[in-house]
């Protein structure tokens, strides 16, 4: 499978092209490019038992408190899904899933504390359209990474046209 690396790369590319395409066709720029861009860090990957470059981003660019906060958050959620499993990697339903999560916290608390619930803007779903991008890009470089084909070796061992 692709890196985290590999595939956090291909999400700023995924961003930028996105909000090129976005400004250039009259729509939201910043809120769908910002969803993609958000793909780096609610990556498919957060179900990854030993930490995802998500954990590592956060840590390095927020510090170690809040990346063991991070890193603790996303352990239930590591623990209930496995890796690559349709609910935390197939596109849509897994982002769906995701923002369910993160939205549980929030909404505990606001229903403890007897709060209005806030009002979402008009614009919520660009982000969340732009975060689905992200994810299926994820989805289909996990994808193709699995179909390529074996290598050959000098014995006469695979002969390159099985799919791993």
């Amino acid at each position: 499978m692709p890196s985290g690396n590999v595939h956090a790369t291909a999400t700023l590319v995924l961003a930028t092209a996105l909000g090129v395409a976005a400004h250039y066709n009259g729509l939201p720029a910043l809120p769908l490019a910002a969803g993609a861009l958000a793909g780096v860090i609610l990556t498919p990957d957060l179900d990854v038992d030993r930490g995802s470059i998500s954990q590592r981003a956060v840590r390095r660019s927020a510090g170690c408190v809040l990346g063991a906060m991070w890193a603790i958050f996303w352990r239930p959620y590591s623990l209930v899904f496995n890796h690559r499993s349709v609910w935390s990697h197939l596109p849509i339903l897994s982002t769906a899933i995701r923002l369910a999560y993160i939205g549980l916290l929030p909404a505990l608390v606001i229903t403890v504390l007897v709060l209005p619930m806030p009002v979402l803007p008009a614009w919520w779903y660009w982000p969340v359209i732009g975060l689905a991008a992200s994810d299926t890009l994820h989805w289909v470089m996990d994808g193709l990474f699995r179909m390529r084909p074996c290598r050959t070796t000098a014995s006469g061992g695979r002969n390159g046209t099985r799919f791993r």
